[in-house]
Protein backbone atom coordinates (compact mmCIF):
# COMPACT_ATOMS: atom_id res chain seq x y z
CA UNK A 1 0.00 0.00 0.00
CA UNK A 2 1.16 3.53 -0.72
CA UNK A 3 1.98 5.95 2.04
CA UNK A 4 1.62 9.05 -0.05
CA UNK A 5 -0.39 12.15 0.57
CA UNK A 6 -0.06 15.60 -0.91
CA UNK A 7 -0.35 18.41 1.61
CA UNK A 8 0.02 22.18 1.64
CA UNK A 9 -0.35 25.03 4.07
CA UNK A 10 -3.96 26.13 4.15
CA UNK A 11 -4.61 29.03 1.79
CA UNK A 12 -7.11 30.45 4.31
CA UNK A 13 -5.14 30.23 7.55
CA UNK A 14 -1.56 29.66 6.39
CA UNK A 15 -0.76 27.88 9.67
CA UNK A 16 -2.63 24.61 9.23
CA UNK A 17 -1.84 21.84 6.78
CA UNK A 18 -4.54 20.58 4.46
CA UNK A 19 -4.46 17.29 2.56
CA UNK A 20 -5.03 17.81 -1.15
CA UNK A 21 -4.76 14.15 -2.09
CA UNK A 22 -4.62 10.83 -0.25
CA UNK A 23 -3.09 8.34 -2.70
CA UNK A 24 -4.15 5.41 -0.49
CA UNK A 25 -7.80 6.36 -0.95
CA UNK A 26 -7.35 6.92 -4.70
CA UNK A 27 -5.69 3.49 -5.03
CA UNK A 28 -8.04 1.59 -2.70
CA UNK A 29 -10.09 -0.10 -5.44
CA UNK A 30 -7.30 -0.77 -7.93
CA UNK A 31 -4.53 -3.33 -8.22
CA UNK A 32 -2.22 -0.61 -9.51
CA UNK A 33 -1.98 3.13 -8.96
CA UNK A 34 0.57 5.74 -9.93
CA UNK A 35 0.30 9.50 -9.62
CA UNK A 36 2.08 11.00 -12.61
CA UNK A 37 1.86 14.68 -11.86
CA UNK A 38 -0.11 17.44 -10.22
CA UNK A 39 -0.58 21.16 -10.86
CA UNK A 40 -2.61 23.78 -9.03
CA UNK A 41 -4.14 26.81 -10.72
CA UNK A 42 -2.48 30.20 -10.21
CA UNK A 43 -5.43 31.25 -8.03
CA UNK A 44 -5.14 28.07 -5.88
CA UNK A 45 -8.70 26.86 -6.54
CA UNK A 46 -8.34 23.80 -8.82
CA UNK A 47 -5.93 20.86 -8.80
CA UNK A 48 -5.14 18.84 -11.94
CA UNK A 49 -4.02 15.29 -11.23
CA UNK A 50 -2.59 12.71 -13.66
CA UNK A 51 -3.22 9.12 -12.56
CA UNK A 52 -2.45 5.70 -14.05
CA UNK A 53 -4.61 2.78 -12.93
CA UNK A 54 -3.35 0.32 -15.60
CA UNK A 55 0.46 0.24 -15.17
CA UNK A 56 1.00 1.27 -18.80
CA UNK A 57 1.84 4.95 -18.28
CA UNK A 58 -1.50 5.79 -19.84
CA UNK A 59 -2.60 8.57 -17.59
CA UNK A 60 -5.97 10.17 -17.11
CA UNK A 61 -6.20 13.74 -15.86
CA UNK A 62 -8.89 14.64 -13.37
CA UNK A 63 -9.68 17.99 -11.75
CA UNK A 64 -10.59 18.77 -8.16
CA UNK A 65 -12.12 21.94 -6.78
CA UNK A 66 -9.92 22.73 -3.78
CA UNK A 67 -12.51 24.96 -2.15
CA UNK A 68 -15.30 22.34 -2.10
CA UNK A 69 -13.27 19.13 -2.38
CA UNK A 70 -15.46 17.96 -5.26
CA UNK A 71 -14.07 16.40 -8.43
CA UNK A 72 -15.10 17.84 -11.78
CA UNK A 73 -16.84 15.34 -14.08
CA UNK A 74 -14.45 15.59 -17.03
CA UNK A 75 -11.63 13.12 -17.61
CA UNK A 76 -8.81 13.59 -20.11
CA UNK A 77 -7.69 10.11 -21.24
CA UNK A 78 -4.49 8.72 -22.78
CA UNK A 79 -2.34 11.68 -21.81
CA UNK A 80 1.16 12.40 -20.59
CA UNK A 81 1.74 13.70 -17.07
CA UNK A 82 2.98 16.89 -18.74
CA UNK A 83 0.53 19.77 -18.36
CA UNK A 84 0.25 23.42 -17.32
CA UNK A 85 -2.37 25.99 -16.42
CA UNK A 86 -2.81 29.27 -18.25
CA UNK A 87 -2.85 32.31 -16.00
CA UNK A 88 -6.65 32.66 -16.07
CA UNK A 89 -6.92 29.47 -13.91
CA UNK A 90 -9.59 28.01 -16.26
CA UNK A 91 -7.53 27.17 -19.34
CA UNK A 92 -5.48 23.99 -19.19
CA UNK A 93 -2.88 22.69 -21.68
CA UNK A 94 -2.00 19.01 -21.86
CA UNK A 95 -0.24 16.45 -24.08
CA UNK A 96 -2.05 13.49 -25.63
CA UNK A 97 -0.36 10.24 -26.59
CA UNK A 98 -0.61 8.63 -30.01
CA UNK A 99 -3.23 5.83 -29.81
CA UNK A 100 -0.91 3.24 -31.42
CA UNK A 101 2.67 4.25 -30.55
CA UNK A 102 1.78 5.85 -27.18
CA UNK A 103 4.31 8.59 -27.95
CA UNK A 104 3.44 12.11 -26.76
CA UNK A 105 2.55 14.04 -29.93
CA UNK A 106 -0.31 16.53 -29.51
CA UNK A 107 -0.90 19.61 -27.35
CA UNK A 108 -4.54 20.31 -26.50
CA UNK A 109 -6.35 23.17 -24.75
CA UNK A 110 -9.11 22.34 -22.26
CA UNK A 111 -11.54 24.69 -20.52
CA UNK A 112 -12.53 23.55 -17.03
CA UNK A 113 -16.16 22.47 -16.79
CA UNK A 114 -16.44 21.41 -20.45
CA UNK A 115 -16.29 17.91 -21.98
CA UNK A 116 -12.97 16.77 -23.45
CA UNK A 117 -14.72 16.46 -26.83
CA UNK A 118 -14.74 20.28 -26.98
CA UNK A 119 -10.98 20.59 -26.45
CA UNK A 120 -8.94 22.30 -29.16
CA UNK A 121 -5.85 20.84 -30.81
CA UNK A 122 -3.07 23.43 -30.49
CA UNK A 123 -0.07 21.57 -31.91
CA UNK A 124 0.61 18.17 -33.49
CA UNK A 125 4.08 16.70 -33.99
CA UNK A 126 4.09 14.52 -37.10
CA UNK A 127 7.68 13.26 -36.78
CA UNK A 128 7.62 10.25 -34.45
CA UNK A 129 11.28 10.75 -33.51
CA UNK A 130 10.24 13.81 -31.47
CA UNK A 131 8.72 13.83 -28.02
CA UNK A 132 6.39 16.63 -26.92
CA UNK A 133 6.27 18.07 -23.40
CA UNK A 134 4.92 21.20 -21.72
CA UNK A 135 6.43 23.59 -19.20
CA UNK A 136 5.88 27.13 -17.99
CA UNK A 137 8.58 29.78 -18.07
CA UNK A 138 9.99 31.06 -14.79
CA UNK A 139 8.25 34.39 -15.42
CA UNK A 140 4.92 32.48 -15.77
CA UNK A 141 4.16 34.55 -18.89
CA UNK A 142 4.56 31.70 -21.39
CA UNK A 143 3.67 28.05 -21.83
CA UNK A 144 6.58 26.21 -23.46
CA UNK A 145 5.91 23.45 -25.99
CA UNK A 146 9.18 21.54 -25.98
CA UNK A 147 9.94 19.23 -28.92
CA UNK A 148 12.94 16.96 -28.49
CA UNK A 149 14.57 14.18 -30.48
CA UNK A 150 17.87 12.37 -29.99
CA UNK A 151 19.73 15.01 -32.01
CA UNK A 152 17.84 18.28 -31.76
CA UNK A 153 15.14 20.20 -29.94
CA UNK A 154 12.74 23.03 -30.67
CA UNK A 155 10.62 25.36 -28.59
CA UNK A 156 7.27 26.93 -29.34
CA UNK A 157 5.56 29.36 -26.99
CA UNK A 158 1.99 30.17 -25.99
CA UNK A 159 1.09 33.41 -24.23
CA UNK A 160 -0.12 32.22 -20.80
CA UNK A 161 -2.21 35.38 -20.40
CA UNK A 162 -4.43 34.61 -23.41
CA UNK A 163 -6.96 31.76 -23.23
CA UNK A 164 -7.04 31.53 -27.04
CA UNK A 165 -3.27 31.78 -27.60
CA UNK A 166 -1.72 30.15 -30.66
CA UNK A 167 1.84 28.78 -30.59
CA UNK A 168 4.66 30.76 -32.11
CA UNK A 169 8.30 29.87 -32.70
CA UNK A 170 10.86 31.12 -30.22
CA UNK A 171 13.41 31.39 -33.02
CA UNK A 172 13.81 30.07 -36.52
CA UNK A 173 14.48 26.35 -36.29
CA UNK A 174 17.00 24.77 -38.63
CA UNK A 175 15.58 22.38 -41.16
CA UNK A 176 15.16 18.97 -39.64
CA UNK A 177 17.46 16.32 -41.01
CA UNK A 178 18.53 12.89 -39.96
CA UNK A 179 22.13 12.00 -39.24
CA UNK A 180 23.32 9.29 -41.58
CA UNK A 181 25.67 6.57 -40.23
Amino acid sequence: MLSTSVNRHSVKSGDEWETLLDANKRAAHSEFYSMGGMAITPDNTIMALAEDFLSRRQYGIRFRNLETGNWYPELLDNVEPSFVWANDSWTFYYVRKHPVTLLPYQVWRHAIGTPASQDKLIYEEKDDTYYVSLHKTTSKHYVVIHLASATTSEVRLLDAEMADAEPFGFSAAPQRSRIQP
